[in-house]
């Protein structure tokens, strides 16, 4: 399972809207009666500037709008295991012993980025397009390893060279040798990219005369595409038949696609100065290939 999370800074563009009624919701809050015309109840539309106590409707033209964010995700997944340790002995057998070093492929944080752009119409329901970007190289390389290794079978040591012996990113195709290959050094670089293309229809509203609530729904698109290209250079007495000692390489790839309704709610707690703290929840379901 690939799993991606982070943070994101956020920037809000917009058209300038200093002599019309329709501004953002950052500017409502600050206005010297925050929505006291509203009594007990706040359910105002956020995008709608009152400054009178009344109610008061958003214009019927449509304005618009694009937030662009920077994002710094976590990316990895199970199963990426690389290699483990071994001892290459004369009769061309890899033994291990009981001081085993797994290899795993790396993971880590990488750059990305959402961009939204949307239109607000009637009654300041919010018509969103969003795209998210991700992309990570991640690369491992194996340790060095002794010159020689002492290795007890019972009453009987063997002595061999130290290998790494590589999981089965090699010879998996139907009818290929599945022996283990063994390589004094193992490098591997893994790619994943991810693309989320989202469609949405949301309405923020005051839920408190600081905290906005947008409930959002509409369609979500995921493309996911990952490769994994690992090198090993094998030891000389491998026994491995029909390949000489050489470097191997290998590359291995996956592609997959989802579509499928994506909903759920955004809070924003307004702060002075118009900064502003904010969190998702959301869920999808999905047909995924």
């Amino acid at each position: 399972m690939l799993a991606i999370s982070g943070f994101s800074a956020q920037a809000h563009l917009e058209p300038d809207q200093s002599n019309a009624k329709n501004t953002s919701e950052e500017s409502c809050a600050v206005q010297g009666e925050p929505l006291s015309c509203y009594g007990p109840a706040y359910n105002a539309s956020a995008a709608c500037n009152v400054h009178e106590k009344s109610w008061k409707y958003c214009p019927s033209d449509i304005t618009s709008f694009v937030d662009v964010a920077f994002t710094y995700w976590y990316a990895g997944e199970e199963g990426l295991g690389l290699a483990q340790t071994g001892v290459l002995t004369s009769g061309g057998t890899s033994y291990y012993g009981p001081n085993v070093q797994f290899l795993s492929q790396s993971s880590g944080y990488k750059p990305g980025f959402p961009i939204t752009a949307g239109i607000i119409g009637y009654h300041n329901w919010e018509l969103l397009a969003k795209y998210t970007w991700f992309r990570g190289t991640y690369t491992t390389t194996s340790p060095q390893l002794p010159s020689g290794t002492a290795y007890t079978a019972g009453s009987e040591v063997l002595t061999g060279t130290a290998a790494w012996s590589i999981a089965d990113w090699f010879l998996q195709g139907p009818g290929q040798n599945q022996a283990l290959l063994t390589g004094a050094s193992y490098s591997s670089a893994w790619r994943p990219a991810l693309d989320l293309i989202d469609g949405l229809a949301s309405r923020p509203y005051y839920h408190g005369p600081h905290f906005v609530v947008s409930s959002f729904g509409g369609l979500r698109v995921a493309l996911i595409r990952q490769s994994m290209n690992v090198s090993i250079n094998q030891l000389p007495g491998d026994i491995t038949a029909g390949i000489t000692n050489q470097p191997l390489h290998s590359h291995t790839h996956s592609n997959s696609w989802a579509i499928g309704p994506r909903a759920g709610c955004q809070g924003r707690c307004l702060l002075p100065m118009r900064l502003r703290i904010e969190g998702d929840l959301a869920a999808s379901l999905l047909y995924t290939r």
